[in-house]
């Protein structure tokens, strides 16, 4: 069902972070990164995605794996995955043939990621990849970082969207994102069923229900593309409120 390009060598982001100690002070230590790229959001923010991480290595990381998942996109979208991953010897690529979504996307792929954190874009979302040092800096000790905007502008999409979200995680600051760090231990977080675009948020609310330590990172995000809010893409995240709802609905009558 799926093909990859062959393992890369040294195959993560080394990012050097600095954080406050117990005894007043500030430590620096090496986290071990990896990217997971879905291509959900097309060629053109995919390629925008690689320069970013491209441009974060050249800064502050020294060995890094990028993966990005073909979810069976269209041509020319496949055609910029194989360019890119034939480009930069730290890009791999894992390829689907039939569509299963960016939840599915991004389960597969932390399996066969070697970072101690994942660092999950929503190509589809307005977070670009240049916030990720932010959240990285709030990476030790907590099992699901998120970032969020200290004051959005929302599209009509985004606020449809923050509605369900809210209802799974109240407190979730910044539901649209769409950037997110895990710890690399707690890949059963993201269910491999549910919608797409709550794959951040519930799984951020399921570290809660287990107790788990989870945290929120004010970035200053620097929108790559404005998401659109014509009245295709409201109904279509009306839908995705529809069926947020029922499977909210669903968790609730399994879980009391």
């Amino acid at each position: 069902m799926r093909s990859a390009h062959p393992a890369v060598p040294q195959p993560y982001f080394l990012l050097s972070v600095s954080f406050p100690n117990h005894h007043g002070g500030r430590v620096v230590e090496a986290i071990k990164l990896s990217i997971i790229l879905p291509t959900n959001g097309g060629g053109k923010r995919l390629t925008m995605a690689v320069a970013e991480a491209l441009a974060l290595a050249g800064e502050a990381l020294s060995t890094y794996e990028l993966i990005i998942v073909d979810d069976a996109s269209d041509h020319e979208t496949a055609r910029i995955a194989d360019r890119l991953a034939a480009t930069h010897q730290h890009v791999a690529l894992l390829r689907f043939t039939r569509r299963l979504g960016y939840r599915r996307a991004l389960h597969d792929a932390w399996g066969a990621a070697s970072g101690q954190y994942i660092a999950a874009l929503d190509l589809s979302g307005p977070a670009s990849l240049r916030e990720l040092p932010q959240l990285c800096a709030a990476a030790p000790g907590h099992a699901v970082v998120l970032g969020y905007r200290e004051r959005p502008t929302h599209s009509l999409r985004e606020l449809i969207f923050n509605t369900t979200a809210r209802r799974i995680a109240p407190e979730v600051r910044d539901p649209a994102l769409g950037l997110a760090l895990f710890h690399a231990d707690q890949r059963d977080l993201i269910a491999t069923a549910g919608p797409d675009r709550l794959t951040h948020i519930a799984a951020y609310a399921a570290a809660q229900q287990r107790g788990l330590p989870v945290t929120q990172v004010s970035i200053k995000a620097q929108t790559p593309l404005a998401p659109s809010s014509s009245p295709s893409s409201a109904l279509g995240v009306g839908m995705l409120v529809a069926a947020g709802s029922l499977w909210l609905l669903r968790r609730i009558m399994r879980h009391p």
